[in-house]
């Protein structure tokens, strides 16, 4: 092979890798260490990733009630303090909330907030009512429950003035308590009182700071002080014939009970329950503890028919059908302290 032959063959051998080497060869650019842009989507963090708290239903969203019997609403919780207004039997209610021992309710009353007595509401059991505070800014559960009527004074001690009166199942916000304990502070009507602790029972009584006061130490029981103040005291309802305690119709077969309690000189000394009867025949029966207890029923404004019923007793009366009459339950002696709680029981057949 010709010396030309050879060079052209090298020649052609030279110019086919340099075209290999195009193919193969990468772009000549600058690569970064990294770009963000081509990092993968699941390297970052995702909004869903983070755990959220759940949606809270408002603490003080009411829960509905019914009252049991015609209420004072009170602007505290006892009876002592002013009365916002009256709700009758059988009404429905807006509860925001409990005191600590379960007595009274706060409820929605003309867009405010008042008090009624619990026993005097009815709630769906299942329905957990959330416990309120007495006065705002003051710590749940320093209640105290009056266990007896009972005065009280601007000290620690009988010989300070009485301010006021509270009656049983009233609650109170306590404050403090003497150095011996038989006497405690609370709140009473915007006012600072005293009370004595034998008629008051005490949650977290541990807790109630002890007030440098002065006290006296009686020689004779409190409780012969003033008897009469110290008696059970029934709600004064406000009840009366043109407003009746409940308005009832009592169909065949089929009973109605009424709970109350009537005390006197002070206090509730009689009610009236408005009802008509689908049948002519009907059965009353009271039972009671405490003094017996007088009937009367009422019909146009005038009493038809009265007897005595003590305790225990069944009274069969025989009115007209469908129409509207009244039921008077009252103390017969309203000058001496009785107290009566008790059940009046109703029932229309054939």
């Amino acid at each position: 092979m010709s010396v030309h032959r050879k060079r052209l063959i090298a020649l052609i051998t030279l110019l086919c890798v340099s075209c290999g080497s195009v193919e193969l060869a990468p772009p000549a650019t600058n690569t970064p260490s990294f770009v963000t842009a081509t990092l993968p989507a699941t390297s970052a963090p995702q909004a869903t990733q983070t755990s959220l708290p759940p949606t809270l239903i408002p603490t003080n969203a009411p829960v509905q009630g019914t009252t049991t019997t015609q209420v004072n609403v009170r602007a505290e919780t006892n009876t002592a303090s002013e009365t916002l207004g009256v709700i009758p039997a059988f009404a429905p209610i807006q509860i925001l909330g409990k005191e600590s021992t379960g007595n009274w309710m706060q409820i929605i009353y003309e867009n405010n907030a008042g008090w009624v007595r619990a026993e005097f509401v009815q709630v769906d059991a299942s329905i957990e009512i959330q416990i309120v505070g007495l006065e705002s800014g003051q710590p749940v559960g320093r209640s105290g429950v009056v266990t007896s009527g009972i005065n009280v004074r601007g000290g620690a001690g009988t010989q300070f003035e009485s301010i006021g009166v509270l009656t049983q199942n009233d609650v109170v916000l306590v404050t403090g308590k003497s150095e011996s304990g038989s006497w405690m502070q609370i709140r009473f009507i915007g006012e600072i009182g005293w009370v004595a602790s034998e008629f008051l029972q005490i949650e977290n009584i541990e807790e109630v700071p002890v007030i440098a006061v002065i006290e006296s130490t009686p020689t004779s029981p409190v409780i012969n002080e003033t008897p009469s103040a110290l008696n059970k005291i029934a709600l004064q309802d406000n009840d009366t014939i043109q407003t009746p305690l409940a308005k009832i119709v009592l169909t065949e077969n089929k009973a109605l009970q009424i709970t109350n309690d009537l005390s006197s000189p002070q206090g509730d000394v009689e009610d009236w329950v408005a009802f008509s009867s689908v049948t002519s025949d009907m059965l009353i029966e009271l039972n009671c503890a405490g003094n017996d207890l007088s009937i009367e029923v009422w019909q146009a404004g005038t009493a038809i028919e009265s007897f005595s019923s003590p305790c225990s007793n069944k009274t069969f009366l025989n009115l007209l059908s469908n129409e509207s009459y009244t039921l008077r339950i009252f103390q017969t002696n309203t000058t001496e302290n009785n107290y009566t709680n008790y059940r009046l029981s109703m029932k229309a057949f054939d």
